[in-house]
Order: structure tokens, then sequence, then C-alpha cells
């Protein structure tokens, strides 16, 4: 689709599909290589992504539960996911967010659409 939409005039883009941003296309590919939430991902920190040990780390304010019984988690990374995640980073490593907002001052809102 990034390919076809890519090889378009330029005069017939706006006739054309275009594809998702990058960083929507990886956001789906982690979500079902991790099997995450959106909202999860979304508010990922950079910090707890450890790429090298192949490790994410989801602190208990982050994950979906009853107050008083959520509790941090621990993803191990497969190579699929990994793969993306580091995708990721090149895109937005420089980031304190996995997925920053257009202001780079907090993660994107888990309620966009």
């Amino acid at each position: 689709m990034t390919a076809d939409y890519n090889a378009l005039p330029a005069g017939q883009k706006y006739e054309g599909i275009r594809p998702l941003k990058k960083e929507t296309q990886l956001a789906l590919w982690i979500s079902r290589g991790t099997l995450c939430r959106i909202g999860e991902l979304l508010q990922a920190e950079w910090k707890n992504a450890d790429l090298d040990q192949q490790t994410w780390f989801l602190p208990s304010e982050s994950v979906k539960g009853t107050r008083g019984k959520k509790q941090d988690h621990h993803v191990f990374l497969s190579p699929f996911a990994l793969h993306f995640f580091q995708e990721l980073k090149t895109l937005t490593g420089d980031s304190r967010w996995c997925f920053p907002n257009k202001q780079d001052d907090q993660h994107v809102d888990v309620k966009v659409e």
C-alpha cells in the first residue's frame, strides 16, 4: 500500500488510498506480537523497554484492572515483537515516550481514534 501510494504522480495522491503512518503500523504489529492493550502500548516509555534483554516492563499504573489489585507486568519480547520495537526506536527513540504526542511532552492520548 505504501509503495503504491508513493508511486502515484503528485497530482493523483489526493485520489489514492493513503497508507497508515509508520508509527500506527508499528503499534498494530507490536500489539499483535505482545497481546497488550493499545492503551498500555501508547503509554509505554523507552526506559521500560529493554531491547537488549528483550523485555518490556509495564508499571501497574499503565495496566487495566481494579484499583488495589493492579500489578506490574513483564513482557518477554519475541523476535517478531522485538523487530517492530527496534524499528519504532529508530523513529521515536529520542523521545521519552514510545508513542509521543505532537508536542513530545506526553504520550499519544489513549482515546485517540
